[in-house]
């Protein structure tokens, strides 16, 4: 019924946990971190704890952008704690970004072409049938441009009617259409440029159809 996190960066006392403290121990000595045969890998951590650190477990209950790894097209969002079980807690295979500017990055990873951009340029290939994986290190690389906050304001208010709709389950195209027009601006694409993303585009499905 629960997920229990036994994080060393929690710095648990075991003894305030008697019922899980037994359950526990019912494990040893499978779970003792000895290294010896038949148990875990040798760490200075304490019998129950986990592997690792995990120190960053509380960025989970920050607003965040979540997506997954393996993809055939742009799968980013913004999880504001309003998941049905509270704040999302990424597993393998998804990932999550915290910090500032996220309905500017929201809006600029969504876009037909930074996803144009990173399936032809960054992905390292491609995967099965019209499959990419977003690898941490090629979205690194990602050529983000600085804005000031003015500008940015618009990209919030265009992110934030998407959003609004996308939970009234009403059609969104035109509202990506606008802010796919202001970053084909942002990046200065010329009309040829923009034909080119588009037919490209065109197999793929759009922001609204990926959630």
């Amino acid at each position: 019924m629960w997920v229990i996190g036994t994080f060393p960066a929690l710095k648990l006392d075991i003894e305030n946990y008697p019922s899980l403290k037994n359950y526990l121990q019912t494990f040893m000595p499978k779970i003792s971190q000895s290294g010896e045969r038949g148990c875990r890998k040798k760490t200075s951590n304490k019998w129950f704890e986990t592997q690792d650190n995990i120190a960053y477990f509380g960025e989970f209950n920050r607003q965040k952008i979540v997506y997954s790894e393996i993809v055939r097209n742009s799968q980013f969002y913004l999880d504001n704690g309003e998941f049905k079980f509270g704040n999302f807690y990424a597993e393998a295979t998804s990932f999550i970004l915290t910090g500032e500017k996220l309905h500017y990055l929201l809006g600029i990873l969504n876009s037909k072409l930074l996803t144009f951009a990173f399936k032809e340029f960054y992905a390292g290939g491609g995967l099965g049938n019209g499959g990419f994986r977003y690898k941490k290190a090629f979205l690194e690389n990602l050529p983000i441009p600085q804005i000031d906050p003015e500008e940015e304001i618009k990209f919030i208010k265009i992110v934030e009617k998407i959003l609004e709709a996308k939970k009234r389950n009403q059609n969104t195209q035109e509202l990506e259409k606008e802010l796919d027009m202001m970053i084909y601006e942002l990046y200065s694409l010329n009309e040829t440029e923009i034909k080119s993303v588009l037919s490209l585009s065109l197999n793929s499905p759009s922001c609204g159809e990926c959630d």
